[in-house]
Parts: structure tokens; sequence; C-alpha cells
């Protein structure tokens, strides 16, 4: 744990003393540490002055504005969801006036501090809801699974709980298995069958505990062993053949246009199979 304005604590308290604190920032992933950092503050106005940064601005102020425009505003708060960020009105002429948006965790970037400015992107506002949207990244934002995938690269080398769904019907692809991460929801990963835990059986919607191995661009790879190496791209290649419709299908979301082949026509009707 790390206490804000040390020198000012240490006049303040003893060793051994008890004493109030308010969770500044709750840091999930740090270079030197497995477990996350908590960082604390003695004063509660210090978190508070960073939420309410002034009078605030009409969010029809941030309607209309160019998406590729670049704004510098003040990080003020990291959540599991994504990070809070003070912009200044583009409209405000002499009263100083700001409002709070959100960044999208995919649309993060790089490790900035709370406090710290950071150049942010307006990609929308919902007058509605009260939101302002926001990104720090110059490339479109990410949709659907797309963005799920990249909130998991967080997580790589993590535990979670997964729950078998389907198993393979022979060759690298081992099982299905659905995991949960805190802000993007439920995906489908693949368990090769050479990273499942051969003293465990696995049953379909049976609940086992898996390691984040790799995650590639279309694709979420888990692991039941403790030590994992690096993927071989040979293998990608493998699963990707032996993968066929069985995976896919679990990843596909109501509504959501595929191109399939047909295979076979009988009696009964047309089978078919997805175009991967």
């Amino acid at each position: 744990m790390l206490l804000e304005e040390i020198g000012a604590a240490k006049e303040r308290v003893n060793v051994g003393d008890r004493v109030q604190v308010w969770v500044s920032e709750v840091r999930h992933k740090s270079s030197k540490r497995d477990r996350p950092t908590l960082i604390l503050a003695m004063d509660k106005n210090k978190i508070y002055s960073l939420w309410n940064s002034g009078p605030v601005a009409n969010l029809e102020d941030f309607q209309n504005l160019d998406d590729q425009e670049w704004y510098t505003g003040t990080l003020t708060h990291k959540l599991q969801a994504g990070w809070f960020v003070s912009v200044p009105s583009p409209l405000a002429t002499v009263e100083k006036l700001s409002r709070h948006g959100l960044v999208y965790l995919p649309e993060c970037k790089g490790d900035a501090e709370i406090g710290s400015s950071v150049k942010v992107r307006v990609l929308g506002v919902d007058l509605e809801k009260g939101h302002l949207h926001l990104s720090m990244r110059t490339s479109p934002p990410l949709r659907g699974t797309e963005a799920k995938l990249a909130l998991y690269r967080d997580l790589t080398d993590h535990w979670l709980e997964g729950r078998v769904k389907s198993f393979g019907t022979g060759g690298a692809y081992g099982a299905s298995v659905e995991v949960r991460h805190p802000a993007a929801g439920t995906l489908v990963g693949i368990l090769p069958k050479a990273q499942i835990d051969p003293t465990k059986q696995l049953v379909v919607d049976g609940k086992i505990q898996v390691r984040i191995w790799d995650v590639t661009d279309e694709r979420l790879f888990l692991s039941m062993q403790e030590k994992v190496k690096e993927m071989p791209k040979e293998f990608l290649a493998l699963v990707e053949d032996e993968l066929g419709s069985a995976s896919a299908v679990e990843m596909l979301e109501e509504g959501q246009k595929v191109e399939v082949r047909v295979k076979d026509a009988g009696k009964d009707g047309l089978e078919l199979a997805l175009c991967t």
C-alpha cells in the first residue's frame, strides 16, 4: 500500500497508530508486484477535489465535435471499466468549465497517474444518460468481441473461474470454456488439450480454474497449467484448422450476419458450416 502525502503523515501519526484513510486508487497491474496496489489518502478532500474540479460544463458543449481533435484533460479516477477524465469545455471563454467523461478501458493508453494531464478525443455524448465518451487512442474505437479481447489482454497469466461449455472432437483443441472479466463480461476461450490438467475431470457446465494463456486478435486461449510457455505460431495455425464451427458459433451474437457453406443436402434439410 502507498500512502499519499507521506511527509505530512509522519508529522501526525506514529508507528502502530490506527488511522482512517480513503482509497484513492486501486492499481491492478504493476511491473514490480503481482498483487494489486492500494493508493491511499489521509485527506478525503483531496479525492473530492479531483471529482469536483470547478463549475460543471453543459454536456451540449461537447456535441458535434471533430472526433479527431485532441483535448487536454485531467485524469481523476481509475475504475475496472475505464478511466474518468475531466475535460475543459471547448466553448467556455471566461469561466473555466469542465465535464467528466469516461475513457472505456480498451481506449485507455499508457499508465498515467491520477491528477496528471492526458490527451483525449471526444467520441460522442449521450444526453439522455448524461455520458461523455472519450478515447486516448488514434484508431477507431473497438467494438464487440474485439473490445472484449483487448480487456482480457490485461489479465494475461491471471487465474479466473471458468465454465466448460463443450469439448473438441480431437487434435489440439481440447475444450471451450466460458470465463468472466470484471469489466468486459463473459467470453468463450479455447482450452487446448495439452493445457488441460490431467488430474482434473472436466464435465460440461463444470467449474474449473483457468489461466489466461494468450490473447490474439480473434481468440482467447486458456490453460490449467501453473507454468505456461509462450504459444508457438505453429500451434495457432493448427488450432485454427481444427476449431471448425463449434467454437465459432459460441462467439456469435444475435443479429450478426455470417457466411456459411453447404456441406450436405438431404431430405432432412441442409447441413451448413460457418466460414471462418
